[in-house]
């Protein structure tokens, strides 16, 4: 879920400019298209990394998920092997996704008061949600409650919990190095339950001087070691592998025949 929900925040902000401060309005004759509400689905996205907080949100045609095959998997467990040029040119293939409207805004309010809105954004016949400033600064409530205006192409909503994780803590190896990929990467687990890890490793190849990369979702028990079936297919690395372990939690929710997916992931 995770990969899937990056690479078509990705093509969203490629097809907007990558700016969500300020949304143009889009021209008269591009609006976004009508579809039944039974067809819909939307994706609200909440990624903190260190004190920022970043809350991105859009609506679409339901579609049936994707097939892929893993370099290796092991029950929920599953890891793939890209180059990184490839990995991040793969976000942007085949188009950018059709959007739908679901009114002017979202908000997150918490008890206290406190509240993050996500207005809309719309470019050249495209509508995504997002905060006014690229990010919110500080710690975020972790009692927020979502609401959601509604449109012509996806109904509203009021009272969706929202489930914020916490910041996983790498406890090995060392520096978040990996210099042995015999090595076991350790982390805190969380008190929350179901959440998941993904996992990143960047390595630079000897043979070829470029660089790749293992991206794995896990599950979220404190523990993982590089499969001996892809330890095997590794080249000589300069430098060992560099590690990156990022902490998520996804929630679906029914909105009348429309879905909802909310994705927490915190990164340190």
């Amino acid at each position: 879920m995770a990969w899937a929900v990056v690479s078509l925040t990705a093509a969203l902000m490629a097809a907007c400019g990558g700016d969500s401060n300020g949304g143009a309005t889009a021209p008269a004759n591009e609006t976004p298209p009508m579809v039944d509400a039974a067809d819909t689905q939307g994706i609200v996205w909440i990624e903190t990394r260190s004190t920022k907080t970043t809350v991105d949100a859009w609506f679409t045609e339901r579609t049936s998920p994707a097939s892929s095959s893993a370099s290796w998997q092991s029950g929920s467990d599953r890891c793939n092997v890209t180059e990184v040029s490839e990995n991040a040119a793969s976000a942007g293939r085949g188009g950018a996704p059709i959007t739908l409207d679901a009114g002017d805004r979202l908000t997150l309010s918490a008890r206290s008061g406190e509240s993050v809105e996500l207005t809309a954004q719309r470019v050249a016949g495209k509508v995504f949600y997002a905060t006014d400033e690229r990010w919110v600064e500080g710690p975020v409530a972790d009692d927020l409650v979502l609401e959601i205006e509604g449109g012509d192409a996806f109904p509203a909503a009021s009272g969706l919990a929202v489930t914020l994780v916490d910041v996983p803590v790498v406890t090995a190896p060392e520096g978040n190095l990996l210099s042995d990929p015999g090595e076991a990467i350790r982390w805190n687990t969380s008190l929350v339950p179901n959440t998941r890890i993904a996992l990143t490793l960047q390595y630079g190849r000897a043979d070829t001087g470029r660089m790749d990369v293992i991206q794995c979702e896990l599950e979220d028990d404190g523990v993982f070691t590089v499969p001996d079936l892809l330890v095997a297919d590794l080249p000589d690395v300069h430098g060992g592998l560099l590690l990156t372990l990022g902490r998520y939690y996804t929630e679906e929710h029914a909105v009348g025949e429309s879905s909802l997916s909310v994705t927490a992931l915190a990164y340190p």
